[in-house]
């Protein structure tokens, strides 16, 4: 499966839930793993992604720019066939 006009390879499923699942994909342009949480189409999940989408943008970029304080990294976010689709640092399971 190929994700945001072959820009990310999907290799593994990571989890699911209420609001969608979240894949291993592969960056094809850099050979690097991340992990994209893929969200379910329906306006509410939508809505309450793009609210996820600014909060952690703006705590990577105003309240931790160095990377010192652990919050997860948001490297991305696009549509895919009508699912708002967040890219993130690839983290292990426990994290």
């Amino acid at each position: 499966m190929l994700l945001s006009e072959d820009r990310y390879i999907v290799k593994d499923l990571l989890g699911h839930g209420t609001f969608g699942q979240v894949a291993k994909c592969l960056i094809s342009e850099t050979s690097s793993y991340v992990a994209v949480k893929i969200i379910k189409n329906q306006p509410a999940y939508y809505q309450q992604a793009l609210v996820e989408v600014s909060i952690l943008a703006t705590l990577n970029k105003k309240f931790d720019p160095e990377d010192k304080h652990h919050i997860v990294r948001i490297l991305d976010y696009f549509v895919f066939q009508r699912h708002l689709c967040i890219s993130f640092e690839l983290l292990d399971t426990n994290l």
